[in-house]
């Protein structure tokens, strides 16, 4: 209904402006002090890094549906704004999304498996290299004088995780198309497993492909990269690896649904800075830099994205159907 996309619409811009006015004082106040060159880096860095989870959103859904050319970038966009303010991060927005996605033609099913495989594709990274990490550094390959407790709870964690997902792929049959809609709570949660199921399979299958790949690799390294240049920014340079951590820490703490992450990412990266042996107090100022950046920047593009999304969709609507796809050239 065309005033409900509206409203929704209105409430998106609303609350991504309230991000940026919050988000903006705050990196103003973080960088007092602090090198301006390393500031833009920084910037460069999450710019860098929404281009690429809009290359991996195009992987996974380029030519489903009537997806296609500029639209997924915009979806993609979309998406990646939404999980700054959306509870649960990716995962919340990855719902958001759908709703939008089913006017391309998207049938539900279609929906779900590629949500779900994005969602794996790009998490992945995070518990693989917590699993990596922890290893690295619960062996004492790298000294780094941390609580044994913590990086080995960690790591067992991160690898129970893996498995899990390792175990569901292969012993869960996958949800089949074209089955009546599920009743009760047996049943949906049920469908739900054999989803998640049938998502890790095709997020295997995107991993040959080029643009979902790569894309995962520049989305995942630069959103990294900001935190290390926002160290830099303070003149400060604790252990590349303990950051990488901290990191990787701030990652898997944002599912928890609290929206923007606000408390639960500052508390990933400072928390886990102190354990390695850092300041609190020095640490402080770059944490808050790094997600006040990764906030703000990815909440305007993505109310950019969404409003060209919605009125190219629109235009498709009032232009007689999908003849073309939507966000080609013709379209």
């Amino acid at each position: 209904m065309p005033w409900l996309s509206g409203l929704v619409t209105v409430l998106l811009a609303i609350i991504a402006l309230m991000i940026v006015l919050i988000a903006v004082p705050k990196i103003l106040h973080a960088l007092e002090g602090g090198n301006p060159w390393w500031a833009l880096l920084a910037t460069l860095c999450v710019v860098g890094s929404v281009g690429g989870f809009c290359l991996a959103f195009t992987g996974a859904y380029r030519g489903r549906g009537n997806l296609a050319g500029a639209a997924c970038v915009e979806a993609g966009l979309t998406q990646k704004g939404a999980a700054t303010f959306l509870p649960g991060g990716q995962a919340g927005a990855a719902g958001a999304i759908a709703v939008v996605l089913r006017r391309t033609g998207m049938t539900s099913e279609e929906l779900a498996d590629r949500g779900v495989a994005l969602l794996v594709l790009v998490h992945a990274p995070y518990f693989l290299g917590i699993l990596g990490v922890g290893l690295v550094v619960g062996t004492g390959v790298v000294d780094l004088s941390v609580a044994p407790a913590f990086i080995w709870s960690a790591t067992v964690v991160a690898g129970l995780v893996v498995l899990a997902a390792v175990l569901v792929a292969l012993l869960v049959r996958p949800a089949v198309s074209g089955q009546p809609d599920p009743h009760g709570f047996r049943e949906r949660t049920r469908q739900l497993v054999r989803a998640c199921a049938g998502g890790v399979r095709s997020a295997v299958g995107l991993v040959r492909i080029p643009a979902a790949v790569v894309g995962t690799l520049i989305y995942v390294s630069l959103d990294c990269g900001t935190l290390v240049v926002a160290m830099h920014i303070f003149g400060q340079n604790p252990p590349l690896i303990s950051v990488i951590m901290a990191w990787l820490m701030a990652q898997v703490v944002s599912l928890i649904p609290v929206p923007a992450g606000i408390g639960t990412v500052d508390a990933g990266v400072l928390g886990t800075l102190v354990v390695f042996g850092q300041s609190a107090q020095d640490m402080a100022a770059p944490t808050i830099a790094y997600h006040a950046l990764s906030l703000a920047i990815p909440a305007i593009a993505g109310g950019i994205g969404f409003l060209l999304l919605r009125r190219r969709l629109v235009d498709d609507a009032v232009g007689g159907g999908d003849p073309v796809l939507v966000g080609s050239a013709g379209g």
